[in-house]
Order: C-alpha cells, then sequence, then structure tokens
C-alpha cells in the first residue's frame, strides 16, 4: 500500500473520530490536506534509518497498536498529531519539533553544548541476562553512563540482608589507543545505575565500557566480564533536537516550615515529564533527605490527571540500594558553601497530556535531617545477654523534640545471606511516642557509641503509631560490654510537613484556550449487570488521551451495605482479569502510571468508612473503538455489624528467627474465637505473634482457609478499636485483611515499641467480604 493511500485512509478516520472522540468540531477540509502533506513530506524526507523515531509518542497507545501494521500505526499519528494541532495550532506545533533540547531521560537537565552522547541504547545478552546501556553523556566535565540489567534474580535472594558493594569493582571506559578511564563517583542499584567517569579526550567519538560483574551483583551469580562497544556523536542536529526535549522555565514556587521548594525547569517528553526541583532551608547545619515522607509526590494537571513518578526512568523514581563512592583524595564538602542551604533533586513522571494547560505539583512533606547535641548512658551490668531488657528512664531534647527513652534490650536477628544466616547483634531503645509539633514529625534517632564496639545505628519508624525505633548494631566479632555505655544522639530526621502545591502554566497554553481538547465524559444508560443477587453498574466514564476512567457503583444495595472496591483477581482462573475489551478486540489494562482525579475524593477521605475509590483507571481505548465491556471477576463488599471479642497473648511467647515465615514468628498458640456477623461465620483457632516492618503483629488463623472458588468469602474485618492488656487503646481504626496465613494485627504498645502479654480487647464494626462474578457491563461509545 502507498503512502498516499495511507494518509488518504488517515484523513477520513481523522474527520470522522473527532468529535466522537473528543467532542470536537471537525478541522477544516483544508487545513486536514495541509497537514497530511507537512506529515508526509517529513516522512518522505526523512532518512529510513529514523523510521523508530517517528513513533516513539505512540507508546501510550500500547495495548490498541502493537497488534496493528504500519498503516494502523500511521493512521493513529494523525490523530494524535490532529489533536496536538487542535491545541497549539500548526506553527506552534512544528516550532516546537525543532526546539526539543536539554533533557535527557536517565540523566537529567543538561547544556549539550559540546556534548558527545549515545543515539540510541546498546544492549547484550548472555545466558539470559541482559545488560543494556541506556545512556552516555560525556561533557567538557564528565562522562556519565546510566546501565540497566534484565534478567536477574530478585534482590532478596541475592542479598537477603540488603545489597553491598565490592571493594574491587571499578568498571573502566577503555579509549581506542588502549588507556582507560576508572569511575569517579557512582548510584548504583541492583544490576544497574549511573556510572561517572572523568572527561573523554576531545575527538573520542568511540569508548567500550567494561565491567568485571554487573553492579552490586556478588561474583558467581550473573555472567561476568562484559565488554560492550559504544558509538558516540555530537549533540546537535535535528535528530538529537527530537530526542531531547527542550525545558521550559516554571517559575513556581512555595514556602512551608521555613522550606522553599522551587520548579526551575520542566521537560515533556513521550516516555516522561521531568522536574527540575530546588529545596532550600533556612540553617546551614541541617541536611536534605528526600521530598514526599508520608506519600510520593503528585504531578496533576488542569484536566484531572494524576501522573505518578516514572519506574522506567532512572532520574526520579526511588531505587532499593544506593552506594555512592567519592574517590580517595576528593573531599566532598570542598565545594562553596551557598549563602542558603540548597538541594537540586529531578523528578520524572508518567508523560504528561498535550492538552494540558496547567501543571501543580504536589509535595506532601520534605525530610531534613537536624543536628541533636545528646547524650546519655545505659549500664549493661556484668554479664549482658540476648534477651535481656533494661528499664531506663532517660528524658532528652532531640532536634527540638522531647524524647523519652523507657528501657533498653539485646536482641538477635538473622540475616540469610548467599553466604549463609548470618546473625545479628543490636541493642535497641524503646522510645515513648513523640508527638508532632508545628508541623513536624520526629522520625529516626541517630546513635553512635564506641566504634570498636559498635558499626553504627539501626532503627525504624510506624507511622501508624508515631512511635519510633532506635538502636546500635554490635560490630561483628565484638563482645557485647559490660557496665556502662555512653552514648551519642547525632541527629534526628525530622519531617517537614506541608503539603507544597506549586503550579505553572505550560507555555503557549493560553493562546490555544479556545482549541483546547477536553476530557469526554459519559454516562452509560445501560452499562449493567447483575450476578448473586448484586446489580453493578457503570455510572461515569471519563475519556481522554492518556487514559479511560470507569467509575462502578452497586446498584439497589440494601442498608448497611457498600461497594469497597473491585477486584482484580479472578479466584477461579487464579488471574488478574479486570480489563476492558472493544470490539476490535483489544485489550486495555489497568493504568497505574496515570489515574484520574474522581471529584468525590474529599468525601472519600472524609466518610465514616474510607473506601477505595470505584473511579478505575485504565489505559486510553483505541481512538476508534465503537463499543466497550469492562470485565470485573469480583467485587468487595462492606457489611456493616458489630461484634467484639478477647485474644490472650501468653506469658513466655517469644518471636524466634524462622524459615516459615521468612521473619520472627512465634509457635501458635490455641485461640477459640467464633465471629458470626452479617451472616458471616469464622472460628479463629490459633495465633501467633510475628516481627515484621519493625513492628509485633498478632496473626490470628482460621481453623479452615477461606474458599474463593465457593462465590463468596470472608476478606477481613473492619475494627473501630483495640484495648491492650494494661487497658490503653491502640488507637487502631482499620481494616484487617486476610493475608496468606490469616488476620494480622498490629499490637506495637505505643510507648514501648512491643507487644503486651495479656488479653487484648477487639471492636469490631463491620467485614468485607468478596463476591466473585463475572460481571462483564458493556456499553457503546457513541451513545448512552
Amino acid at each position: 500500500m502507498s503512502e498516499r493511500l495511507q494518509f488518504d485512509q488517515a484523513s477520513t478516520r481523522i474527520e470522522r473520530g473527532l468529535d466522537v472522540l473528543f467532542g470536537a468540531p471537525n478541522p477544516e477540509p483544508a487545513f486536514v490536506v495541509r497537514l497530511e502533506q507537512q506529515l508526509l513530506a517529513r516522512v518522505q524526507a526523512r532518512p529510513a534509518r529514523g523510521g523508530a523515531l517517528r513513533f516513539r509518542g505512540l507508546r501510550q497507545w500500547r495495548g490498541p497498536f502493537s497488534q496493528h501494521r504500519w498503516a494502523a500505526a500511521m493512521s493513529g499519528l494523525l490523530l494524535i498529531a490532529a489533536v496536538t494541532v487542535a491545541i497549539m495550532g500548526p506553527q506552534e506545533v512544528l516550532a516546537s519539533i525543532q526546539r526539543l533540547l536539554g533533557y535527557v531521560p536517565g540523566i537529567g537537565f543538561v547544556h549539550l553544548e559540546a556534548t558527545r552522547l549515545l543515539v540510541a541504547p546498546v544492549e547484550a545478552t548472555r545466558d539470559g541476562v541482559t545488560l543494556r546501556v541506556e545512556q552516555v553523556i560525556a561533557r567538557p566535565e564528565r562522562t556519565e553512563v546510566v546501565i540497566r540489567s534484565e534478567g536477574l534474580p530478585p534482590e532478596d535472594q541475592i542479598w537477603a540482608g540488603g545489597a553491598r558493594g565490592e571493594d574491587d569493582y571499578e568498571p573502566v571506559l577503555r579509549l581506542p589507543d588502549g588507556r582507560t578511564l576508572t569511575t569517579g563517583t557512582w548510584t548504583l542499584r541492583l544490576g544497574g545505575g549511573t556510572l561517572e567517569f572523568p572527561p573523554l579526550p576531545e575527538g573520542v567519538y568511540r569508548v567500550t565500557l567494561e565491567l568485571v560483574r554487573l553492579p552490586l551483583v556478588p561474583a558467581g551469580t550473573a555472567p561476568e566480564n562484559w565488554s560492550i562497544p559504544l558509538d558516540l556523536r555530537p549533540a546537535t542536529g535535528e535528530l538529537v533536537a527530537e530526542l531531547f526535549p527542550e525545558p521550559y522555565l516554571a517559575a513556581a514556587h512555595g514556602t512551608q516550615q521555613g522550606v522553599t521548594l522551587r520548579v526551575l525547569e520542566v521537560a515533556h517528553s513521550p516516555e516522561e515529564t521531568a522536574l527540575r526541583l530546588q529545596i532550600q532551608w533556612t540553617e546551614q547545619e541541617w541536611r536534605f533527605l528526600s521530598v514526599g515522607h508520608f506519600r510520593l509526590p503528585e504531578l496533576r494537571d488542569d484536566l484531572g490527571h494524576v501522573y505518578h513518578e516514572s519506574t522506567a526512568s532512572g532520574t526520579g523514581s526511588p531505587v532499593q540500594t544506593e552506594v555512592i563512592r567519592i574517590p580517595e583524595g576528593q573531599d566532598s564538602t570542598s565545594a562553596p558553601t551557598p549563602a542558603v542551604p540548597t538541594q537540586e533533586r529531578t523528578l520524572a513522571f508518567a508523560p504528561a497530556s498535550p492538552s494540558a494547560g496547567q501543571m501543580t505539583l504536589s509535595v506532601d512533606a520534605v525530610d531534613l535531617e537536624l543536628p541533636a547535641a545528646a547524650g546519655f548512658v545505659v549500664d549493661l551490668g556484668d554479664d549482658p545477654q540476648v534477651g535481656d531488657r533494661w528499664p531506663l528512664d532517660v528524658h532528652l531534647t532531640v532536634s527540638g523534640f522531647p524524647v523519652h527513652l523507657s528501657g533498653a534490650r539485646l536482641a538477635q536477628e538473622e540475616l540469610t545471606l548467599r553466604d549463609g544466616p548470618v546473625l545479628r547483634t543490636l541493642l535497641q531503645f524503646d522510645v515513648d511516642s513523640v508527638p508532632a509539633q508545628d508541623g513536624r514529625t520526629l522520625y529516626g534517632i541517630g546513635l553512635v557509641a564506641d566504634m570498636d564496639i559498635f558499626t553504627g545505628g539501626s532503627g525504624g519508624y510506624d507511622p501508624q503509631t508515631g512511635s519510633i525505633r532506635t538502636g546500635l548494631e554490635v560490630r561483628e566479632g565484638a563482645q557485647v560490654p559490660a557496665g556502662p555505655i555512653e552514648v551519642q544522639v547525632e541527629y534526628g530526621s525530622v519531617a517537614f510537613r506541608g503539603p507544597w502545591l506549586l503550579t505553572w502554566a505550560v507555555p503557549g497554553a493560553r493562546e490555544a484556550d479556545q482549541a483546547r481538547v477536553v476530557p469526554v465524559t459519559q454516562y452509560p444508560a445501560t452499562a449493567t449487570q447483575t450476578r448473586h443477587d448484586l446489580t453493578l453498574r457503570v455510572s461515569q466514564v471519563v475519556r481522554t488521551d492518556r487514559l479511560t476512567a470507569v467509575t462502578v457503583d452497586l446498584d439497589g444495595a440494601p442498608a448497611g451495605v457498600a461497594l469497597s472496591r473491585v477486584l482484580a483477581w479472578n479466584p477461579a482462573t487464579g488471574t488478574d482479569d479486570l480489563y476492558l475489551e472493544d470490539d476490535r478486540g483489544n485489550r486495555c489494562s489497568l493504568s497505574y502510571g496515570t489515574t484520574w482525579r474522581p471529584g468525590d475524593e474529599e468525601a472519600l477521605e472524609n466518610a465514616r468508612f474510607p473506601l477505595i475509590s470505584q473511579t478505575l483507571s485504565f489505559e486510553p481505548l483505541h481512538p476508534l473503538a465503537r463499543r466497550v465491556t469492562l470485565h470485573v471477576p469480583a467485587v468487595e463488599l462492606l457489611l456493616e455489624g458489630s461484634i467484639s471479642f478477647d485474644v490472650w497473648v501468653p506469658e513466655g511467647v517469644e518471636m524466634q528467627p524462622r524459615s516459615e515465615p521468612p521473619w520472627p514468628a512465634s509457635e501458635p498458640w490455641a485461640v477459640d474465637v467464633p465471629l458470626d456477623l452479617a451472616g458471616y461465620r469464622l472460628h479463629l483457632a490459633s495465633a501467633r505473634l510475628e516481627g515484621i516492618n519493625n513492628t509485633t503483629s498478632l496473626v490470628l488463623i482460621p481453623a479452615e482457609p477461606a474458599d474463593p472458588t465457593a462465590g463468596a468469602w470472608l476478606t477481613g474485618l473492619r475494627l473501630s478499636s483495640i484495648v491492650g492488656p494494661d487497658g490503653q487503646p491502640l488507637d487502631r481504626s482499620y481494616a484487617a485483611r486476610f493475608d496468606y496465613s490469616g488476620l494480622s494485627f498490629d499490637l506495637a504498645d505505643p510507648s514501648t515499641g512491643v507487644a503486651l502479654r495479656g488479653c487484648y480487647h477487639f471492636e469490631v464494626e463491620g467485614v468485607t467480604v468478596a463476591v466473585s462474578g463475572p460481571w462483564t457491563l458493556s456499553w457503546s461509545q457513541r451513545g448512552p
């Protein structure tokens, strides 16, 4: 089929589909012809080797276009181009293509003058493991190489106790004349990361990356001695302009708690939206840790999209393990100290809609490390042993917070490493719950003691109770000392609460406001189905260029019954079967990078039962789909009811390291708790304590496991309160759900961080029940 015929067919699809898909008027016929001619001329003029670059924007249409040939893809490209032109205007579209410079995914915001780069990723595969060189940026001051590996075992299998660097790990860049450049600084994740080398000599455009081992991968675990040739080119020309979008200035800022955040630059690409974020604070001795303590930062637009941090990017996403090396002789603090303490971070989010006219970055908190000049003495007696406890009554001021230490204990934890299990001994301190003050939350306390005996601090934080765990790890091979130990408090980790809401306009949005493509909202009248006496209804569908948002409601529910959530898991098949399907045979899965903000979000948060929103975000539908069907394998209901029960935790019950479950747990003991609520019966026959996530949980195990194939099964309890053996409420108002072994309840006492022995009283105000479908809810794209 000729290119001319393909464009003729595409123009007809544009004219028929624009108003159906977006609710916008069709463009003038003369404009469509001009658009076709301009795009066709660009395709014909571009070398064949550039074909892979033409369709970078189609990645957002993964589902629909993956099964079609080039002609269908070109049709979609024209549709997207027409939408973009409707927003910005023809001249702005063509000009924006010529201005794409300055942001490099995986590296960040860079100045590309006098820079050499890798135009396309290079990869090599050996024994099922693939090493991919994502990017190389050779700037006048340094050379950065971004690498990623696939096919490696999970990190918890390679490093059960957490990844650690190898002393002899030294990747090199080999030059054409045989000379080598060694890494100066690196930031690593398992199998990948960013390697920083000295600048390349002038005129060098071909280098070879040599790795003895993949980053943070122990010797003998994966293929070794990698050698990958890399061809670079100058960062100039039309091809580079298409690869790297030009940032624009945002000039958005806000100050909370004396901390100022500024969005300096923004770059949009088909793969991600990147922000250069500046953080400034007031005191020179404070140290920046991170943004987004209680929830990750979110990017929102004025259309209703919520963009989440991009997991595909190496710039903004958190990594499991990070190691930063400063070469010998290099002073990491030698740079001039700024008058105002300043840090910059690059955050990368899912790609934003080209229809967005305004963006807002939402940051809930900023974490800073504040110095603390405090100390105390703990006397371990004549012969300290694992399991010993010592009462304390130590009052300290840590970074402005009053802290009370009520006790100390000597504990032991087992870590399973590649070479076998390893025991580590910890001197842990019980810290009373520290109330937040003036919008600040203390969540960590850094301790140091005799470095010949202790390697450093350890600890954690439970945001539900506000309790802090802190301690010291005994150095391997060292003896726990008897008698008094002097402990110094070095710092406090403090979360400065916001929120910071930084808003800016996308350039050109105001001029194109009259022609903006807005989301189309539909209220299907017939998208209902009844199964097991439950009627589900699709009450609203929102279609955008980034997603399809579907709101599901429960029709005719009796009093005390509400829809808790739509489940993706199909108990009959053992697979995730929640998806959209159109009449063309395309399937759209759930969208996690971009979701839709429901209009009733605030009402949901303030409801008596805070439910998960019934608005589901899927990948965008094919633009030519006529009919759509939502497949729902199961739903979870919330049934109101009232019941109470008691559980005794016997004296002498202690947790020990185990292989099943793979964390410390006690031996189970018998309980007899019959539950009969909202027509559902459950007999809890045994219990055990488990130590996980820096807390102690009580797990209640049913006599018979739930049978999902029965059509309906109990999934959890809605608690109103738990009262401990000392008569103090634990302030637990949440849904306890069944995990792989039973119902799990957090029993850690807020003042000590441990679970007391004795009787716990539980008050229940509802149950959650899963009901298996399936439901198929269908509606027309072109009508009610």
